[in-house]
């Protein structure tokens, strides 16, 4: 799919290193750097930002330490946007179709 869609949102439920790593060898699909690439895991969101992922933003219970331990490449960046919780009326929403 990823090679038809404007753009790819992946979800990892797990990040670490082992999921995580520097460098891969095979992959099933190549994300293409003219697209939006999004990668969710349960630390922490990434996007694809010159053919590489960055680190956008972390969950509230977590720290950038934590998401920095668990991955297998250096995240350079020392200021990351915390992602805001979700508001009473977006659970609310959830719980209807949940």
């Amino acid at each position: 799919m990823t090679p038809i869609t404007k753009r790819t949102t992946i979800w990892k439920t797990k990040q670490d290193t082992r999921s995580f790593v520097k460098e891969v060898t095979f992959t099933t699909a190549a994300a293409d750097p003219t697209k939006e690439f999004t990668l969710v895991s349960d630390l922490g969101i990434f996007r694809m930002k010159d053919g590489e992922l960055a680190l956008d933003s972390i969950f509230p219970y977590t720290t950038l330490e934590e998401v920095k331990a668990n991955t297998g490449w250096e995240i350079t960046q020392t200021d990351v946007p915390v992602y805001p919780e979700p508001t009473e009326e977006e659970l609310k929403l959830l719980e209807k179709v949940d």
